[in-house]
C-alpha cells in the first residue's frame, strides 16, 4: 500500500462494514484482512501506532477496563478443583467448599483438619516454569513491573496463609492446576491417602473433554510431551 494511503484504506474498509453493524456486540475493532490496519465503527489506526495514540483512538483497552475482565474471573468452581471434587465425592469422601478458614482452601475436610489448595499456575507464580521460561519476568515482556510485583506478592501470601493454619493445627495440601490438570486421579489418590490412609484405593476416572481442553490451555504440548 503506498505511503499515505492507510487511513484512506482504513476509512474505505470502515464503509463498508458500517452496514453489517446491527448490534453493540459487534462494535469492537478489528483487523483488516491482509492489512496491518485496525478498523472499528468510528474510528481507524494503524497497528504500527504508539500505545498512546491507540489509547486515545479507543482501539487499546484502559487499565480499569482490563481489571474488569479480570476480576470477573472465577476464583472458585475451577476445571480443576472440579476434577478432584468429583473423584473424591463418587469414591465417598466428603468435604467442604465454603469455609471461613484464611486463604480460603479450595477443599478442606474438618475432621481430619486438612486445607486442599489447587493453585492456577499463572496467578501463583509457576507459569513461567510450566512454559520453559527462564524466569517469572520473562513471561511478561509488557509491564513487567506490575506482573511480577502482582504475582510475587501471591506467593508471598500463600506463604503466609500456610503459615498461620499450621500454627492452627492444619495440614495444608497444595497442588499446581497443571499437575491436577496432568493426572487428576493421582492427585485424588493422594489427596484420600492423607484423608484415609487405610483405604481401598480410588476407583480413576478417565479425563473428560473440558478438563483435556482446559489442560491444552494451561500447558504447552511440547511441556506435556517432555513429562
Amino acid at each position: 500500500m503506498p505511503a499515505g494511503d492507510g487511513r484512506s484504506e482504513c476509512l474505505r474498509l470502515e464503509r463498508a462494514q458500517r452496514p453489517s453493524l446491527a448490534s453493540e456486540s459487534t462494535l469492537m475493532p478489528f483487523r483488516a484482512a491482509g492489512t496491518n490496519l485496525l478498523v472499528s465503527p468510528n474510528r481507524c489506526v494503524s497497528e504500527r501506532t504508539s500505545p498512546s495514540e491507540r489509547r486515545a483512538t479507543g482501539t487499546l483497552r484502559e487499565r480499569a477496563t482490563t481489571y474488569r475482565i479480570m476480576s470477573a474471573v472465577k476464583h472458585r468452581g475451577g476445571v480443576a478443583e472440579i476434577a478432584i471434587r468429583r473423584r473424591l465425592w463418587l469414591n465417598g469422601l466428603r468435604f467442604r467448599v465454603n469455609t471461613a478458614l484464611p486463604g480460603k482452601p479450595d477443599l478442606v475436610f474438618l475432621r481430619q483438619r486438612i486445607a486442599v489448595f489447587i493453585d492456577g499456575d499463572l496467578w501463583h507464580g509457576n507459569s513461567w516454569r510450566v512454559r520453559g521460561l527462564q524466569s517469572l519476568e520473562a513471561q511478561f515482556p509488557s509491564n513487567t513491573e506490575w506482573w511480577t510485583h502482582k504475582i510475587t506478592a501471591n506467593i508471598e501470601r500463600d506463604a503466609r496463609v500456610n503459615e498461620r493454619l499450621a500454627m492452627e493445627g492444619w495440614r495444608v495440601l497444595r497442588y499446581w492446576e497443571s499437575t491436577v490438570l496432568s493426572d487428576p486421579n493421582s492427585v485424588a489418590e493422594e489427596i484420600a491417602a492423607h484423608v484415609r490412609p487405610n483405604r481401598v484405593p480410588l476407583v480413576p476416572l478417565p479425563p473428560t473433554a473440558l478438563e483435556r481442553k482446559r489442560l491444552a490451555s494451561v500447558v504447552p504440548k511440547r511441556s506435556r510431551q517432555a513429562r
